[in-house]
């Protein structure tokens, strides 16, 4: 299956499309180069990304995770949010759902390489990654 990504990022104004037949559509919503909301073709909310500050103390400073704390995304007609872990270089390092389970867990080598995940998120990050 194909996709078709529209990125609309405020900071340029520019929008960045590519498509193919027989598609899903979704609309990237940034602030600046970080994703603030995915969309759907009729403009519905998918997900929503919280931010805070990056590892730098600003907003779009460093590299890692970029400040990212929370994803809120509608699973089943169930609202679904997962907060962010890392470690202290910006890399995902788990994943926990409201109720302060772990629903999912990376590893990676000395000098940041993802070498292990697991957990029900880890699927669909595969699928889209």
């Amino acid at each position: 299956m194909r996709r078709c990504f529209f990125v609309f990022v405020a900071v340029l104004a520019a929008l960045l499309f590519g498509c193919a037949s027989n598609a899903i559509v979704m609309h990237i919503v940034c602030g600046g180069y970080l994703p603030l909301q995915e969309r759907d073709v009729n403009n519905n909310v998918l997900v929503t990304y919280t931010r805070g500050l990056d590892l730098s103390g600003s907003l779009q400073g460093a590299g890692g995770i970029g400040g990212l704390l929370a994803r809120q995304s509608t699973i089943s007609g169930q609202l679904a949010t997962v907060f962010y872990h890392q470690d202290v270089g910006g890399n995902v390092t788990a994943l926990m759902d409201a109720y302060e389970n772990i629903v999912g867990k990376y590893t990676y080598s000395p000098f940041g390489k993802l070498v292990g995940m697991w957990g029900a998120s880890m699927a669909r990050r595969k699928e889209h990654g």
